[in-house]
């Protein structure tokens, strides 16, 4: 890693050069990554601009009408995994974090999912477009969410982008998505805001599912919000209070907010929600009662050995990572390493050990 300029870091992935936007500037914003060995159909360098960022809505109803008024949009469900995006450079497929890295662990499973979907033959098609979707199953960077998926790693697809970044309209997406066999997040269905009651209704399904919410686009993919579901935001409370004192306070306070206007919006009855509310909390700090240490448990699976290593390397720089086990499994007929692993928290992990040993602190 070399830093080339503030708010930006010079990277390789084996022999593929890139350069990381690693804060917003004025002409980049954070994540974007730049490859100054390759090029664009207008013989720019090969720019991969970062993720867009999307408004939540904090209400359902006013917050549709204030950003599509009376203009149609598509609804696709919001699914919890990470972001990645896939790009072509120079005939190799990689995979981009939010953050503009290249993850080892992705990009090897992207030459799977390549075997099972027509990646190659997309790029050779819209060789300088972009992507955009979200991985689940086998997560290395969040807390795994149970989906009704097989073992290993997922994609699917929630928007493409060309190389000038800007969003392709989503009808027009999910065409090319079926030309190349390529999965997509739940379609919804298209909407306006004289069908909020049957939006409303799916909302409360995929909450009773402990589904994450949804992301409402524009016909024309210029205008995109999302909206989630207080059952989601309950688990992601509940699974963040271990790391307590490593997360930002707003991380809480914001989630509780959502989950009291949903219940207020959408006529739920508080009383079962203040327990639900209560239970998510109790559960969150039950690791207390046995303390160790603030880590999260991950397991994934890597056909090469050195690609756990180079994601570990990756991934230790902002945590620090201990390994709990490798052992070989096969999927699908074929050979895998499954690797267990902590993310190992370590502010939060003193800070309770403090406590839990009696001593006090200054409010």
């Amino acid at each position: 890693m070399r830093v080339v300029q503030q708010h930006t870091e010079e990277r390789s992935f084996q022999s593929v050069r890139y350069i990381r936007i690693t804060d917003d500037t004025p002409t980049h914003s954070r994540g974007t990554v730049i490859f100054p060995d390759a090029v664009d159909r207008e013989g720019h360098i090969f720019t991969v601009w970062g993720f867009p960022r999307i408004k939540r809505i904090y209400v359902f109803k006013r917050g549709i009408q204030r950003y599509f008024k009376d203009a149609p949009f598509v609804a696709e469900e919001k699914i919890d995994g990470y972001n990645v995006r896939l790009v072509s450079v120079q005939g190799r497929l990689l995979a981009l974090t939010r953050g503009g890295f290249v993850c080892p662990y992705t990009t090897e499973w992207a030459e799977t999912w390549a075997e099972e979907m027509g990646l190659q033959e997309f790029f050779q098609d819209y060789p300088d477009y972009v992507l955009c979707g979200e991985a689940i199953g086998a997560s290395p960077y969040n807390v795994q969410r149970i989906y009704d998926v097989p073992p290993g790693l997922h994609f699917r697809l929630f928007d493409i982008a060309d190389y000038r970044g800007r969003l392709m309209p989503p009808e027009q997406k999910y065409l090319l998505a079926a030309q190349y066999g390529i999965p997509t997040v739940p379609q919804l269905g298209r909407f306006d805001v004289g069908q909020l009651a049957a939006l409303r209704d799916i909302l409360l399904e995929i909450n009773a599912r402990g589904g994450e919410g949804v992301v409402l686009k524009s016909l024309d993919g210029t205008r995109l919000v999302k909206y989630v579901t207080p059952l989601s935001d309950l688990t992601d409370i509940q699974d963040n209070l271990g790391v307590l004192f490593d997360v930002n306070s707003g991380y809480f306070t914001n989630r509780l907010l959502r989950v009291a206007l949903f219940v207020q919006e959408f006529g739920l009855d508080p009383e079962v929600y203040a327990q639900h509310i209560g239970q998510a909390i109790l559960a969150g700090f039950s690791p207390l009662q046995d303390f160790h240490q603030a880590a999260e448990e991950y397991t994934i699976l890597v056909r090469n050995i050195t690609t756990w290593h180079a994601l570990r390397a990756l991934v230790s720089d902002r945590v620090r990572v201990e390994e709990v086990y490798t052992r070989p499994v096969v999927l699908n007929r074929r050979p895998y390493i499954q690797v267990g692993f902590k993310r190992v928290f370590q502010k939060s992990t003193k800070r309770f050990r403090t406590l839990l040993k009696g001593y006090g602190h200054y409010d």
